[in-house]
Formats: C-alpha cells, sequence, structure tokens
C-alpha cells in the first residue's frame, strides 16, 4: 500500500524461489520480517505524532486566515487552500497508511478504497505545490505591475485560482485512481501502466510546480532589486505605493521559499523511490535497503502536511500575530467563563444568606 508499493521488490524477493538460497539470503528475509515487526509498532507513533500536530497547525492556520481580516490578503488565500489540502491529506491519508503498518501489510482496503487513497495523496500533493506556484506567479505580476497589483490581486481571484487548482488536480490525476488495484491482494499500481503514473505524479505533480516556483522567486529578487533604482526617480507618493508592494511582495516571498524548500526536501526522496521502484534496472541495489529508505522517504513525505504551520509562525510575522489572537480570545473566553461562574458562586452565596436571615428573622417574629 506504499505509494508505488514500497515493499513491492523486496515482496517478490521474499517469494521467490527459496531452493537457491545462501544462508545469507535467509538471514536478509529474517532481517526483512523484524523489520516489518518493527516499523509496525514505530511508524503508527509517529504518524500519530503527526496526525496530532498536523490537525492543531493547520486548523489554526485556517481559523487565523478566516478570523482575522487582516490575514485575508490575495496569497494567504491560497496558503488556506495549502492548509485545507494538508488537512484533508491528514484526516483520510495518514490514518490508512498507519493501520497499514499495524496490520503488517495485511491490511485489505477494497478496490475503492484502496484507488481513493492512492488519489488522494497525489491529489493533495500537487494541490500544494500548484498553491505555491500560483502565489509565485501572482507576486510576479505584482512586481511586473506594482501599480495595479491591488486591483489585480484580489481575493475573489485567489479563490477562484484555488478552485482552478482543485478542478485541474482532480481530472489530471484520474489516471492514477484507474491504474491502482488489490486485485494482487495489496493495493499496487499494475504493473504495465507504472511509466504514466511515474509521468505524472514525479513530472506534473511535482517537478514542474517546485521548478516554476524556484524560477519564480529567483525572477522576482532580481526584479525588486532592479525596481530599487527606477523607485528613487519617482514622486513621493508613487513611491511610498510601490515600496509598500515591494514590502509585501519580500514578505511573501520569504515565506514561499521556504515552504517550497522544505517541501521539495520532504517529497523528492519519496517520490525518487518511486521512481527508483517503476524503472526496470533490475536489482543493482538490495532490495532490503531500498525497503528501509522507502518507509523513511514515506515518513518524510507524510511529515510536510504538519510542517507548513511550524514555517508560517516562524517566517511571518503577520502569522504570528494571527496565532497570538487566537490565543488570546481563547484566554479570554476562560477568564470570562471564570468570572461568571464566580458571579454565580456569588449569587448563590447571597441567596442563601437571604434566606437564612429571613428565616432568623421569622423566628425572632
Amino acid at each position: 500500500m506504499n505509494t508505488l508499493s514500497l515493499d513491492e521488490n523486496i515482496t517478490s524477493w521474499t517469494l521467490s524461489d527459496s531452493t537457491n538460497r545462501s544462508e545469507e539470503d535467509w538471514a536478509r528475509i529474517q532481517s526483512y520480517y523484524n523489520l516489518i515487526n518493527t516499523f509496525s509498532t514505530v511508524c503508527p507513533a509517529i504518524f500519530g505524532s503527526i496526525l496530532l500536530l498536523g490537525i492543531l497547525g493547520n486548523g489554526m492556520v485556517i481559523y487565523a486566515i478566516l478570523a482575522n481580516k487582516f490575514l485575508r490578503t490575495c496569497p494567504n488565500m491560497l496558503f488556506l487552500n495549502l492548509a485545507v489540502a494538508d488537512l484533508l491529506f491528514l484526516l483520510f491519508c495518514v490514518p490508512l497508511q498507519a493501520a497499514y503498518y499495524i496490520s503488517k501489510y495485511d491490511l485489505i482496503l477494497g478496490e475503492g478504497l484502496c484507488k481513493l487513497f492512492k488519489y488522494t495523496i497525489f491529489v493533495t500533493m500537487s494541490v500544494s505545490a500548484y498553491s505555491l506556484m500560483i502565489i509565485c506567479v501572482f507576486r510576479c505580476i505584482a512586481v511586473a505591475m506594482p501599480l495595479q497589483a491591488s486591483r489585480i490581486l484580489t481575493k475573489r481571484y485567489s479563490l477562484i485560482a484555488s478552485g482552478l487548482i482543485w478542478l485541474a488536480m482532480l481530472l489530471l490525476n484520474s489516471p492514477i485512481a484507474l491504474y491502482y488495484s488489490e486485485a494482487s491482494g495489496s493495493c499496487t499500481s499494475k504493473y504495465d501502466d507504472k511509466d504514466t503514473i511515474v509521468a505524472i505524479a514525479v513530472g506534473v505533480d511535482f517537478l514542474l510546480p517546485i521548478t516554476a516556483c524556484f524560477v519564480g522567486t529567483g525572477i522576482i529578487t532580481v526584479s525588486l532589486r532592479r525596481n530599487q533604482k527606477v523607485f528613487k526617480k519617482m514622486d513621493y507618493e508613487t513611491l511610498e505605493k510601490l515600496e509598500s508592494c515591494r514590502r509585501s511582495t519580500r514578505k511573501v516571498v520569504i515565506l514561499v521559499v521556504s515552504v517550497a524548500v522544505v517541501f521539495f526536501v520532504c517529497w523528492a526522496p519519496f517520490l525518487s523511490i518511486t521512481l527508483y521502484n517503476a524503472l526496470p534496472i533490475g536489482d543493482r541495489v538490495d532490495p532490503l535497503t531500498v525497503y528501509v529508505a522507502g518507509v523513511i522517504a514515506q515518513l518524510l513525505a507524510f511529515s510536510n502536511s504538519c510542517a507548513n504551520p511550524i514555517i508560517y509562525n516562524f517566517v511571518s510575522t503577520d502569522f504570528r500575530r494571527g496565532f497570538r489572537r487566537i490565543k488570546q480570545c481563547r484566554l479570554r473566553r476562560g477568564l470570562q467563563r471564570q468570572s461568571t461562574n464566580n458571579t454565580t458562586r456569588s449569587d448563590i452565596v447571597l441567596r442563601e444568606r437571604n434566606v437564612s436571615l429571613k428565616l432568623v428573622q421569622s423566628d425572632v417574629k
């Protein structure tokens, strides 16, 4: 069930003809089953941590953007889209993958759920990558047309772009759903169709948007430096507008580069293993080594879904402010609740005293 079947090579190796095996081969097979037992405990624990951190972090990002007007900007609407994709990935893919490790690769999902699981992994990954790419495209427009940027780059266009990204990725990744099957007893790709899946997963879903993202940020950085010389010749009012746009663009670019670098570091090893498993290069690398590398790469890829909120908190002052407001709001509510409870208790005590006084007065009479 690991994407493009991380254990596929080693499984076929362990099930192959056992008559010609040496003692070393048997020792390696035993090591494989020992690793399965270890991973069945360690991996679900790591996935559980990723799930909790990711839900909390991405939930805070979504709430912060929706609750704070100053965060509802054009680029932040696309960061919101990224958080929604991560949250969907966390809620659907992470628990299934953890269950797969717990079952020691014996989990049967059924044909429909198998296809949906694989499809969701690639759709959410590509939505994240293309959201970053579109942020870069919008910032390029802001640098090229700084005076018109506020009219062109609105929240409305960001929301339209987010919707189009989801639609395009749902359609583009549809072959992945078609080409995965559980007919062999495990949720793997049909062997003859691996080239198609690799072209989509590695090329279109990952390399294209991430390359465009890095190229875009490079163009923006060069343009901002060139524009500095032009700005000096302008009147004060125009200069103020351009400086504001420049500062805003610089902040967004730093945030996008940070998120894109972490995204690349997390997903590149996993997709490299995917590419290796799909290529007909034989047994150049020990299957056991490929298997262990695949599991580590998968954990790294899945951890990306909880990384972005941490990056926002460290890199963006606006997001830090938004997160602080959430904490302050919760603290205020807690104090109000405590104050209400204290008031209620005081009222009860006063009523009891009044009743006691009335009883004493009636006894005296």
